[in-house]
């Protein structure tokens, strides 16, 4: 009896050949595409309570207002904010943008209040500036007995020595405040 041969097909072995190195191929083309692909860098600001400001951002030397979105290649970015009037600076931050993911570089302008000192000789001001719905306008007794004033919106108001009483104005105008003790006043004007 004869052995009968098997005979491959050539086209077969050379699928077997073949695929195992076009599979290779197909994910190194992945890999590197998926590894170059652009991420988005998302830059907000905003107050403290939480409202949206546009100020003008820089990212690594490029200038946008915020809200400002970027499609950037991975990598290690500067986000820098500006001073802007009535806040305090924040400060730049450094954003780590990866391959088709999405980072979020928001601040948060913090206000710069204003200070009104309140002793038993008056007051340390006769006249401040304030941004009506932003600035704290900041009363804060440094004397060693309570401190009286009064006026418009607060009305009659006591601080005892080493303690603060803090009012945000809503509404623009000019206030003047009184130390009772003393008869000087404070003008508050509110922009």
């Amino acid at each position: 009896m004869r052995k009968s041969k098997s005979r491959q097909n050539p086209w077969i072995t050379k699928l077997f050949f073949i695929l195992p190195i076009l599979i290779i191929v197909i994910l190194v083309v992945y890999a590197y595409v998926n590894l170059n692909a652009p991420g988005t860098l998302m830059v907000q600001a905003q107050t403290s309570s939480g409202a949206p400001l546009q100020v003008q951002a820089l990212v690594s030397g490029m200038s946008g207002e915020t809200p400002w979105s970027l499609t950037l290649g991975q990598g290690n970015y500067v986000v820098t904010f500006p001073t802007i009037e009535w806040y305090y600076p924040p400060p730049s931050r450094d954003v780590a943008l990866q391959s088709g993911q999405t980072e979020y570089a928001v601040t948060v302008y913090q206000p710069i209040a204003k200070v009104i000192a309140v002793t038993s000789s008056g007051f340390n001001s006769t006249n401040i500036t304030a941004l009506h719905g932003t600035t704290p306008v900041v009363w804060a007794n440094f004397g060693s007995s309570p401190a009286v004033f009064s006026g418009p919106l607060i009305g009659r108001t006591i601080i005892q020595p080493g303690q603060t009483f803090t009012y945000t104005f809503s509404v623009v105008g000019s206030y003047t405040y009184m130390a009772l003790d003393t008869n000087r006043t404070v003008t508050v004007k509110v922009q």
